[in-house]
């Protein structure tokens, strides 16, 4: 995963759910990789806790390391941070594994609970739960804490992304079979434990996290014939507020463009609000206009008002100053510095 090749657009919000999907067939794969080349070396009735097991290891795993290849951590905090997050998941998925087993025999009362051969959802359901706790309870823990939203976040997501793996794993393998695709696709388990494994993923990946706008930052380019393509970030290095201002006046100022254009000496700024919006204000009486999609609005200065207009900035948004001078703004990953 690589912030230059993710732009700023809503199927951002995806990557870590295909990034994580990724790895949860990852798991799949080297499950039965293992199985069927050098065996298992543990008991029948440890199957699904050994490839739940894996599956939590590889799918927080993978999310760490979303996260890592992001923000370009060094090797030695990858490392670290990929062994605790491995370890807590493994531990985890046997210690919740163990409770709710121990919980369903008590409730059940049935034999069939302690039986390695018997598929059912009813009976291997908290296997599945116990990998999506697993899962968040070992992310949280890599990652600290920051507030009860995001613990809740975590726990939730992984509760979610068990139980609906769960129903998917059940209902493949007990309809394929009786549908007309079996004659096509056959070895329901293997089918079930592949999709159940990618799904679960997605929807831990989908509901935990997302990229954070904190990893782009805004830039002004300009558009007009003369100077096009000159460019300036928005806001400072580090992430710091600053304002940015635009004009004729070649000598101080961020970005200026050429008189002829219609542009006054001091004609607009951008700036970065603590709420991370960019805000354009109108410092010019003459003529400049906000425009985007099925929209535009007038934010030239107004001397009778005690304050600029100001407007908000989205992605792709054009401002024209003066008569024919163009910028467009843009928010693009923050290591194209």
């Amino acid at each position: 995963m690589n912030i230059i090749l993710i732009p700023y657009t809503w199927m951002r919000h995806f990557q870590p759910a295909l990034w994580c999907g990724f790895f949860g067939a990852i798991a799949w794969w080297l499950f039965l990789s293992w199985f069927l080349l050098v065996g298992p070396f543990w008991a029948p009735s440890f199957d699904g806790t050994m490839w739940c097991s894996l599956l939590a290891i590889s799918v927080s795993g993978g999310m760490i390391l979303s996260e890592a290849n992001l923000y370009r951590w060094p090797f030695r905090r990858r490392l670290w941070k990929l062994i605790t997050v491995a370890s807590a998941s493994f531990g985890l998925v046997l210690l919740f594994n163990w409770f709710f087993i121990l919980l369903l025999s008590l409730i059940l009362n049935d034999p069939d609970v302690q039986n390695p051969y018997v598929v059912s959802l009813k009976l291997n359901i908290c296997t599945f739960v116990s990998a999506g706790l697993a899962t968040g309870f070992s992310v949280q823990m890599v990652r600290g804490w920051q507030s009860w939203f995001t613990f809740l976040n975590y726990i939730i997501s992984g509760l979610n992304a068990g139980i609906l793996a769960a129903l998917a794993w059940s209902l493949f393998h007990s309809f394929l079979p009786q549908s007309a695709l079996s004659a096509y696709l056959g070895y329901d388990l293997f089918w079930s434990g592949l999709i159940s494994n990618v799904l679960f993923g997605v929807l831990f990946g989908l509901g935990s996290w997302t990229i954070p706008d904190e990893l782009y930052a805004g830039w002004l380019r300009i558009l007009s014939t003369q100077r096009f393509g000159h460019r300036v970030p928005i806001d400072a290095g580090g992430g710091a507020p600053k304002e940015r201002f635009v004009g004729h006046y070649p000598n101080g100022l961020d970005l200026f463009l050429p008189f002829e254009l219609g542009v006054q000496e001091l004609h607009i700024s951008v700036h970065k609000s603590q709420d991370n919006e960019f805000i354009l204000r109108g410092l010019s009486q003459e003529q400049t206009r906000l425009k985007r999609i099925f929209e535009w609005v007038n934010i030239h200065y107004d001397p009778n008002r005690p304050a600029p207009y100001e407007a908000s900035l989205k992605a792709g948004d054009q401002i024209t100053l003066g008569e024919s001078a163009k910028l467009e703004f843009l928010i693009l990953p923050r290591e194209e510095r």
